[in-house]
């Protein structure tokens, strides 16, 4: 199994290592999906305050994707400077460019994924996947291969490797519309999608992934920046990063002016603001933070290529710099997030540090 597509791969070959698109210099590009794992870039854009903190002439471009590997390719194509993505595709995007196209300088949700199942499809248990239609939001994605390891774990096979579980790559949007005609049986999703599949088309939650994480925690959305604009504007990566940082206290804090702030953005993404009581049920199995969760990143990485989406083992030196995170926490008085489980063998170190 492959993350991109030959095309995608000479799209990043020319542009990680070659050709560049002419772009708007002022343009600082922000991508981030309409879900409850990306609370914090819904509340500051709803607010404002990514586009507050930049300094004239510079100005901000949001873009709204389904899932992470397109943010990803976009990223590659320079038509994102940051991104909001799961941490699958942050290792994908990675390792396919060497360690030259994004790194991670920030976490930004843990929990917030879940297999849902219809209540009348008459899965009672994991073994009742089998034979099952079961959505995933994009191939490649966190969810997918999320999925694809509960399956593996319990001896279930898809059907590209002569089992019968059919793993389908379905838009959120669409997946909600196949679940309430009973066309997918089961769909491995992100908040709100979780709350709207029970609410909406009579779901019932299977396995809340939390579960499957030791102490419950593990990243689901991790914040990304393009390493050349982190080299070449590490003024501006730190100055959203503060937004970040200072909007992820206040979802923490205060959820019910997060929901609110979150209708209204996803609103404007989606053409209809979503009920209060659906958004006030998917954050409740969110939990906003800024630590990366680097342990959790690592076992990402190992199913990944035990699943065939990585064709050797790989090396993610570098893939995580909290240089930036670190100093606006030491400026606000707070512990700075330990970087020690990022040290070791094939781990997550920063670029030309010493691994001993």
């Amino acid at each position: 199994m492959r993350l991109f597509s030959a095309a995608a791969a000479l799209l990043l070959a020319l542009v990680v290592f070659g050709c560049r698109p002419a772009r708007d210099p002022n343009e600082i590009r922000l991508g981030y999906a309409p879900n409850l794992t990306h609370a914090q870039a819904l509340v500051a854009l709803a607010e404002g305050e990514f586009a507050r903190a930049l300094e004239p002439p510079a100005r901000l471009k949001a873009t709204a994707f389904n899932a992470g590997p397109a943010m990803i390719e976009a990223l590659f194509a320079r038509e994102l400077d940051l991104a909001y993505v799961g941490p699958v595709p942050a290792i994908n995007g990675f390792v396919q460019s060497a360690g030259r196209a994004l790194v991670i300088v920030a976490g930004s949700a843990s929990g917030g994924s879940a297999l849902v199942v219809r209540s009348d499809a008459g899965i009672e248990n994991e073994e009742g996947l089998a034979g099952r239609a079961i959505a995933v939001p994009q191939f490649g994605g966190t969810q997918d291969v999320a999925l694809r390891t509960f399956l593996a774990d319990r001896g279930l096979k898809t059907y590209e490797r002569g089992g019968s579980v059919r793993v389908l790559a379905v838009p959120n949007p669409e997946a909600l519309t196949l679940f309430k005609k009973g066309a997918l049986d089961a769909a491995m999703v992100p908040e709100p999608w979780i709350a709207r599949l029970l609410a909406e088309a009579g779901g019932r939650v299977l396995v809340d992934e939390r579960s499957l994480w030791p102490g419950g925690r593990f990243a689901t959305t991790v914040l990304v920046a393009r390493r050349g604009f982190l080299e070449e504007q590490p003024g501006t990566v730190r100055a959203l990063l503060e937004v970040h940082l200072r909007v992820t206290g206040r979802v923490r804090e205060r959820p019910e002016e997060a929901v609110a702030l979150i209708r209204k953005q996803m609103a404007a993404v989606m053409g209809r603001a979503l009920p209060v009581e659906i958004l006030r049920a998917g954050l409740l199995r969110v939990e906003p933070l800024v630590d990366p969760l680097p342990v959790s990143i690592l076992a990402d990485a190992a199913n990944a290529r035990a699943l065939g989406y990585l064709k050797r083992p790989p090396q993610l030196a570098g893939l995580v710099d909290l240089a930036i995170l670190n100093a606006l926490l030491r400026d606000m008085g707070r512990a700075e997030i330990s970087e020690g489980a990022l040290r070791g063998p094939g781990s997550l170190v920063k670029a030309g540090e010493s691994e001993g």
